[in-house]
């Protein structure tokens, strides 16, 4: 990448590079190419603005990072959908150190907002990895997935302390997921300082027999997902009802978690009724003890 105070795009011949302070560039496959008729075809029209639509969303990526020192390659053929290559990095010191003070705030806003919604862990675990890099040979690398856990517990535990109402709160981290089923973790903290996960795995059938429901919308992998757990929480051995979780559909990337849902646990089931049914217990047993006085 070079800072350019001019740019020349050659239709024929010429030479690329940079000439004079100014870009030299051969161009050579259009994006799209089309004839009148084209116009008049609703299908073709309709793709030709998604195909710009990506197009400028990519670009829009690059000028934005750009004096950072980082551009993504753009691949593509005339009439079809570009793809992100490679990454190039730069580095110039003076663009470099404004690139830095300009992240590190959003770092911060980052911690911050981490500490109460899961659905950030993800990317605050990104920007460790990044940092450590793609080569860490370090002691304490291959700990990092368990330290990842005991890290979402201690996070669900400053999210739980100042909730009024809940005795645990959880989220569901999402491994994987697909049209036939998923795999996933449920990490949860109580009250009594005590926290654990649990790993799930099935098809979406199996799931549901466990008490699993999901709601997808959409087509893999632009799909979003609203994960119900009430039935699921409620018919754990202490059983919990949900009083406050995510309402909308989420887009769940693997290795994403939801937001957080606050749990309140109810009665325990008796060895022979449900919980909530004391009172037709009561009245059953009255009737038995009338019962028994008529016989005798």
């Amino acid at each position: 990448m070079h800072e350019a105070k001019g740019l020349v795009l050659w239709l024929r011949g010429g030479k690329e590079g940079l000439h004079d302070g100014v870009l030299h560039l051969k161009l050579v496959k259009p994006i799209l190419k089309l004839s009148v008729a084209d116009t008049e075809n609703s299908d073709f029209t309709d793709r030709t603005y998604d195909i710009l639509k990506k197009w400028l969303h990519l670009e829009r990526w690059n000028r934005r990072y750009f004096r950072a020192g980082v551009a993504r390659e753009i691949l593509w053929e005339t009439n079809e959908m570009p793809e992100v290559g490679g990454v190039v990095h730069t580095w110039t010191p003076a663009h470099g150190r404004e690139a830095l003070a300009d992240i590190e705030p959003l770092v911060h806003l980052l911690g911050l907002h981490s500490r109460h919604h899961p659905e950030l862990w993800t990317r605050v675990h990104e920007v460790e990895a990044a940092l450590r890099g793609a080569d860490d040979r370090s002691m304490s690398a291959g700990m990092w997935p368990f330290l990842h856990l005991s890290d979402d517990l201690s996070r669900l535990a400053e999210i739980l302390t100042p909730h009024p109402t809940a005795d645990v709160v959880a989220t569901i981290q999402v491994l994987r997921w697909n049209p036939e089923g998923a795999n996933f973790w449920i990490h949860l903290h109580g009250r009594n300082n005590a926290g654990n996960s649990h790993r799930h795995e099935g098809t979406w059938e199996e799931l549901k027999q466990k008490g699993f429901d999901f709601v997808i919308e959409g087509d893999v992998p632009n799909s979003k997902l609203k994960p119900d757990l009430a039935r699921y929480f409620a018919n754990t051995p202490i059983p919990h009802e949900i009083i406050e979780g995510p309402e909308a559909k989420v887009n769940l990337r693997p290795g994403d978690h939801s937001p957080p849902i606050f749990l309140r646990r109810l009665p325990l089931k008796t060895a022979d009724e449900p919980a909530g049914n004391e009172e037709e217990s009561k009245r059953g047993g009255k009737a038995k003890e009338g019962k028994q006085k008529e016989t005798s």
